[in-house]
C-alpha cells in the first residue's frame, strides 16, 4: 500500500506542471472568473463574496488583512487595475460603545456608497433570526445604528432609510433624523412554503446540472447510502402560500439552474 501511495504522488508532482500549463492558456469571460482561476491554480481559494458595483464599473470582494488577519473589503477596478481599500474593522468601535466592531455579513446599496452591516445575529429556528443593522458611509466612513432585533434590513435607492422586517411587520428609519415609522399591522402567524410545487429527485437535479454545464456525459453517482432518520421524499406544498398570497412559481427548474451555471465558479468548473 505505501508502495502506490508513493508512485501516486511521484506521478502527480510530475503531472503538475503540465496541468498548470494548460489551464493558465485558458481564456476567460469576466474579471472575476480569472481572479477565481488565477487563486485557484496558486493554490488557494479565489476572492471571497465577489459584488459588481457602481454598475459594473469595479466589483468588490472579501479579502484578508496581512497584518492583522482580519477579513476586509476591497474593490478592483478591471479598467485600470487598481485595488483600493474601502473597509477594515480594526480600531472601529460599535457606535457609542468601546466595543470592537464585528459583523456576520454585509450588502451593498444600490448607490454602491454604503454598506449595510448584519451584525450580533441571534438564532430563533435553525438559521433563522434577528439581527441588529448598521449603515457605512464610505464617503465620510461613518457608522451608524439603523435598527435592532430586525429579521431583514435594506436599504433604500438613495441611502437615506433602510427599510426592514420586525416581528411580521414592515418598518422603515429615517437615517438622518433616526426616527422609525412601522408601515404595516396585519402581521400573523403563518408560515409558508417557497418553491416549485414539484418533485425532483438529486438525481434528476444532477443530470440536468451536467446538461446545463455541457457535461452530459457525467452521470450521477447512486451510493444508497443513507442515514437513519433521513427522510427519502421531501418537496414543499406551496398550496397554502398560493391560497393566502397568490404566490405562483416563476422560474422553472431548468431556467434557474440556467441561472447558476452563469455564476463564475460553475463557469469555471464547466471549463475544466
Amino acid at each position: 500500500m505505501q508502495k502506490k501511495r508513493t508512485l501516486c504522488l511521484v506521478a502527480l508532482v510530475v503531472c503538475l506542471p503540465l496541468t498548470s500549463s494548460a489551464q493558465e492558456k485558458q481564456r476567460f469571460a469576466t474579471m472575476d472568473e480569472a481572479a477565481q482561476a488565477g487563486a485557484i491554480l496558486a493554490g488557494r481559494q479565489g476572492p471571497r463574496n465577489v459584488n459588481w458595483i457602481e454598475g459594473g464599473k469595479r466589483f468588490s470582494f472579501i479579502d484578508r488583512d496581512p497584518g492583522t488577519n482580519t477579513p476586509v473589503i476591497r474593490s478592483y477596478d478591471p479598467a485600470t487595475g487598481r485595488d483600493t481599500l474601502l473597509f477594515r474593522n480594526t480600531g472601529l468601535t460599535f457606535p457609542g460603545t468601546n466595543q470592537p466592531f464585528s459583523y456576520d455579513s454585509f450588502e451593498w446599496a444600490q448607490d454602491s456608497k454604503h454598506l449595510v452591516f448584519q451584525s450580533n445575529f441571534q438564532p430563533l429556528y435553525r438559521r433563522s433570526g434577528i439581527s441588529d443593522f448598521y449603515v457605512y458611509s464610505l464617503a465620510d466612513r461613518s457608522m451608524q445604528l439603523a435598527t435592532k432585533g430586525a429579521r431583514t434590513g435594506e436599504l433604500s435607492p438613495n441611502g437615506a432609510m433602510l427599510g426592514f422586517e420586525r416581528g411580521g411587520d414592515m418598518y422603515v428609519t429615517n437615517l438622518a433624523t433616526h426616527q422609525e415609522k412601522r408601515l404595516t399591522r396585519d402581521s400573523a402567524d403563518h408560515v409558508f412554503n417557497v418553491g416549485s410545487g414539484q418533485h425532483f429527485s438529486i438525481a434528476q437535479i444532477a443530470q440536468e446540472m451536467a446538461r446545463v454545464l455541457n457535461k452530459p456525459h457525467i452521470e450521477p453517482e447512486i451510493v444508497g447510502r443513507c442515514r437513519v432518520g433521513d427522510i427519502r421524499n421531501c418537496f414543499a406544498d406551496i398550496s397554502k402560500a398560493r391560497d393566502i398570497l397568490g404566490y405562483e412559481p416563476q422560474v422553472s427548474l431548468e431556467d434557474g439552474l440556467e441561472v447558476v451555471a452563469r455564476q463564475p465558479l460553475h463557469r469555471l468548473l464547466a471549463a475544466q
